[in-house]
């Protein structure tokens, strides 16, 4: 990373605290998901790409978790942080930023409000869907939580797209803004994952001598014998993260 970069580069912690517990916020230079990822939308000028294991920004009173609030009871319960966050990727696309979204089916078939924000953007916002449990025999799913923004920014930590993430549950992440370095690598995971959602499931049933069970996985595991085990379509430079414990990413500090 060039000097003139490193200066202009910041990476910060944020934090959900749950309604109720206001005296836990303070903590010096931490900051909220409710704000860092609605900030980080609204300054999409180009490219959103994020990951989400399931969606409940807005919030439903009809749902079997919420029936029973009212719109009163549920507004200071903070439902406000989610459609805030839906309006901004709807904001977002309509000034024409790309959205690429790596996602979990919904349960049972039903659309998901990414389904819809596709509907009313099918130019802008893209959804792969990721079916863990086609490569697992049924068990498994997409759990990261993932933005990258512009190729300069990103986010990654706890909170899902739920409104209760951002006011009533405590997560944790980090966010890193104007570092494209840093971005560039996660880009390449998030792409391997794209990849892998266009993969038709190709497995076989081994036994895990770990926990002395057969399980399917895919042919490439290194659960699989090596005399039958075939080659990651994943295994490409393309994919491969520039930095990590074994190439760190130097940065100067700041004057």
């Amino acid at each position: 990373m060039t000097e003139s970069a490193a200066r202009t580069a910041s990476a910060y912690l944020v934090e959900s605290i749950p309604r109720g517990l206001e005296d836990l916020r303070g903590t010096p230079d931490v900051r909220y998901t409710e704000d860092v990822l609605v900030s980080l939308t609204r300054r999409a000028q180009s490219t959103i790409d994020l990951t989400a294991m399931y969606w409940a920004l807005l919030s439903d009173p009809e749902s079997v978790d919420e029936k029973g609030f009212t719109d009163e009871q549920l507004r200071r319960m903070g439902a406000g942080d989610g459609r805030a966050l839906y309006q901004a990727l709807g904001d977002a696309a309509a000034r024409g930023v790309s959205i690429r979204i790596l996602q979990r089916p919904g349960f049972s078939g039903q659309k998901q409000e990414s389904d819809k924000l596709h509907e009313q953007f099918p130019d802008r916002v893209s959804i792969h869907s990721i079916e863990m449990g086609k490569w697992y025999g049924g068990a498994g799913i997409m759990h990261q939580k993932i933005w990258i923004v512009d190729s300069r920014h990103i986010y990654v930590g706890s909170a899902n797209m739920d409104w209760k993430s951002m006011s009533q549950v405590k997560e944790i992440g980090i966010a890193v803004e104007d570092c494209p370095e840093l971005a560039a690598d996660v880009t390449r995971y998030f792409e391997s994952w794209l990849t892998f959602s266009t993969l038709t499931p190709a497995c076989v049933e081994v036994f895990d001598p770990v926990v002395r069970v057969d399980r399917v996985v895919p042919r490439w595991s290194d659960l699989v014998p090596s005399t039958e085990r075939c080659e990651s379509p994943l295994a490409d430079e393309n994919y491969t993260t520039r930095y990590g414990c074994t190439s760190q990413l130097h940065l100067n500090s700041a004057p």
